[in-house]
């Protein structure tokens, strides 16, 4: 502040004001006289710098937000917006009939997805721990995939960093693979639909690093300007007047509404009609679980007519665009299967696995979004990666019709 001070002074000085020059005297005065401005300014910086307040740890935690609202007097808001939902599943198909354990559950049960502020809440690290005013992590708005809090990074520092504060409302969007395609849709975004709930207008959001385009396109789509963005860094110690924070959808387990949410904000009403495209979603460009005989398997897909795509430079509303206009979708399990919330019903899908990593979550989605759902186990060829073989991809795509 000093040396701002002094800059302001300098300016009315080369402005002419007759008195400041009249007092200045000598040049060798005027030398001195910075000399002990500048010893009083280095004196007060330090004196700042050690009057910076460092921060224990948090003393314990809260499983869940509703469970610290709940003992807090006067209690902070705290509201669901989409209720518990039980959801009947359907076993997928595939050639030899084998029904993989993944894909044995009749129904999935879903937990309520809510929204909450935070008096004085702080988020400190670049995932975003939340740590409420009494000094308590609150577990299921921390992004970790730890088996337990009190695993978590924050518990095995001696001090935090000391604390900024900011009387804006701050919403958090934090979540470490947030550059990931499928968890910035899915785990990220939706929380703007729940914010919308907030009964205190949110001015300014703490986001993970954003090196993805889709991220910025995304935001900007939904309101969110560039300026209103706060990236969160290892040193970060946030404390925010009132600090919304919100459920995430993977651990709602997997409920159905962001999907509408996706479908309603990134499909315009025009795009909404199929027009019998069929695309095989290539993993070339991806570090892993890639078909290891991609070219091999191209030959049997062109003779059914599917054309090969690579989504990564792909804006998003391209890609909602050129999944709303298939019938038929071909791809090894990756993220931008995501978009298949932009599908319309009866698009059929044939997701290709290796046995070293098998998830339903899209099996899931397409029963939400009323998709025929096939899937096709591969050998492992290293890396998570999957040999493919031609004739049983041949009879995948004829048990589905093609």
């Amino acid at each position: 502040m000093a040396v701002k001070t002094r800059r302001l002074r300098f300016r009315r000085i080369r402005k002419g004001t007759p008195l400041l020059g009249a007092r200045s005297g000598s040049s060798r005065s005027r030398r001195a006289r910075r000399k002990r401005r500048f010893r009083l300014s280095t004196r007060t910086k330090a004196a700042a710098s050690r009057k910076k307040a460092y921060v224990p740890p948090p003393f314990g935690y809260s499983l869940t937000t509703e469970e610290w609202t709940q003992s807090q007097t006067p209690r902070p808001f705290y509201q669901h917006i989409y209720a518990s939902q039980t959801y009947p599943l359907k076993p997928p198909r595939s050639v030899d009939g084998y029904v993989h354990r993944e894909f044995t559950s009749p129904q999935l049960t879903t937990l309520p997805s809510f929204v909450s502020v935070i008096p004085e809440g702080r988020i400190w690290g670049a995932s975003g721990a939340v740590i409420s005013a009494d000094n308590k992590l609150l577990w299921d708005v921390t992004d970790d995939y730890l088996d337990s809090p009190r695993k978590h990074p924050v518990f095995q520092e001696a001090r935090l960093d000391p604390v900024l504060y900011t009387t804006e409302p701050v919403g958090v969007l934090t979540y470490r693979d947030s550059g990931n395609y499928f968890h910035w849709m899915y785990d990220v975004l939706p929380r703007l639909e729940l914010y919308r709930h907030s009964p205190i207008p949110i001015q300014r959001y703490v986001v993970n690093s954003i090196p993805r385009p889709f991220q910025l396109e995304t935001l900007n789509a939904l309101g969110i300007r560039n300026e209103q963005l706060i990236q969160a860094h290892p040193h970060m110690h946030l404390q925010v007047k009132h600090l919304v924070v919100g459920s995430w959808s993977g651990r709602s387990v997997f409920p159905k509404w962001p999907c509408e949410f996706l479908r309603r904000h990134f499909l315009p009403q025009q795009f909404q009609t199929p027009k019998g495209e069929r695309i095989y979603v290539s993993r070339a460009t991806a570090p892993f679980r890639k078909v290891s005989n991609e070219d091999e398997i191209m030959q049997i897909l062109a003779r059914f007519g599917f054309q090969h795509v690579v989504m990564d430079s792909m804006p998003v509303t391209e890609q909602a665009k050129l999944f709303a206009s298939a019938d038929a979708i071909v791809a090894a399990h990756g993220a931008a299967l995501c978009n298949l919330v932009f599908c319309h019903p009866g698009t059929k899908v044939i997701e290709l696995f290796s046995h070293m990593y098998v998830s339903p979550l899209y099996w899931i989605f397409s029963q939400y979004m009323d998709l025929s759902y096939y899937y096709l186990f591969g050998a492992d060829s290293g890396n998570l990666n999957v040999w493919i073989n031609p004739a049983l991809l041949a009879d995948t795509l004829r048990l589905a019709g093609m």
